[in-house]
C-alpha cells in the first residue's frame, strides 16, 4: 500500500503516465498534446504549490478530459483541508511509476522556464475586486482577475481564468497570457490598452500580449 487512503499499487501501476507541471503554468497548459486524455499521476515536484492551487490545477486538468489518479512531489501537510478533497499522494518509486514502466506524457514542445524561478509568484485564487498583487517578477494567478481587481508585475503574467481586471507589466520584454480576454486594461512597458481598445474578436479568447516598437499587440493562442 501507497500514499494516503489506502490506495494499493495495482489500483496505480497500469498504464497511465506522469505529468510534471513546470511554470509558467499558462504556457504548459497550452503546450499539452491537443486530445491528450486519460489517467495520469501529477507530480508537483516542480512546483510550489499549496491546496487551493493543487485543486484548481487537478479542476482544469479534468476539464481536458485528464483524470488524476494520484498525487507526487507534495506533501499532504501542503495540502491542508484540501486533502480529503484532492487525489491521494503517493510514492512514485514504490507505485512502481518512475522507472520503465512509466508512460511519460509531456507537453507537445519545450516550455522555458523562467531564469530566476525564485523570482516567480504563483497565486492560488481568484483576486476579487478591490484586491491587487504587486511583485517583482513573473506572476502566475490560478485563477481569474476579477473586475476592480490587478496585478502589477515586474515579468509576464499568466492568467489561467479570466482577466477581467487591470494587468500590467513594468518590464518591455515582458507579456500578459490570459485564458479568456476580458480585461479593463492591459499595459506593458508603460504602454497601455483600455478595453475599447481590444478587438471584439479577442473579447472571451486566450490570448497573449506583447511590445512591439512601442505598440501593444494581441494576438489568439
Amino acid at each position: 500500500m501507497v500514499g494516503g487512503g489506502g490506495v494499493s499499487i495495482d489500483q496505480v501501476a497500469w498504464r497511465i503516465g506522469r505529468l510534471a507541471p513546470v511554470l509558467p503554468l499558462f504556457a504548459w497548459l497550452e503546450g499539452l498534446e491537443p486530445g491528450l486524455a486519460g489517467a495520469v499521476v501529477l507530480d508537483l515536484s516542480g512546483l510550489a504549490l499549496h491546496g487551493p492551487g493543487v485543486r484548481a490545477l487537478v479542476g482544469e486538468l479534468a476539464g481536458r478530459g485528464i483524470r488524476v489518479v494520484g498525487l507526487a512531489g507534495v506533501g499532504e501537510e501542503a495540502l491542508g483541508p484540501e486533502a480529503g478533497r484532492l487525489p491521494p499522494v503517493l510514492v512514485l518509486e514504490e507505485a512502481g511509476l518512475a522507472g520503465g514502466g512509466v508512460c511519460e506524457v509531456a507537453a507537445a514542445a519545450p516550455v522555458a522556464v523562467p531564469m530566476e524561478a525564485a523570482r516567480s509568484l504563483t497565486v492560488e485564487r481568484t483576486l476579487r475586486s478591490g484586491q491587487s498583487v504587486i511583485h517583482a517578477g513573473d506572476v502566475t494567478v490560478i485563477g481569474s482577475v476579477s473586475s476592480g481587481a490587478e496585478v502589477n508585475a515586474g515579468g509576464s503574467i499568466h492568467v489561467l481564468g479570466t482577466l477581467h481586471g487591470r494587468a500590467l507589466v513594468a518590464e518591455p520584454s515582458g507579456r500578459i497570457f490570459c485564458r479568456r480576454m476580458e480585461a479593463e486594461l492591459v499595459s506593458i512597458g508603460g504602454v497601455f490598452a483600455t478595453a475599447d481598445d481590444i478587438s471584439a474578436d479577442l473579447v472571451g479568447q486566450a490570448v497573449c500580449v506583447w511590445l512591439d516598437d512601442a505598440v501593444l499587440r494581441f494576438v489568439r493562442i
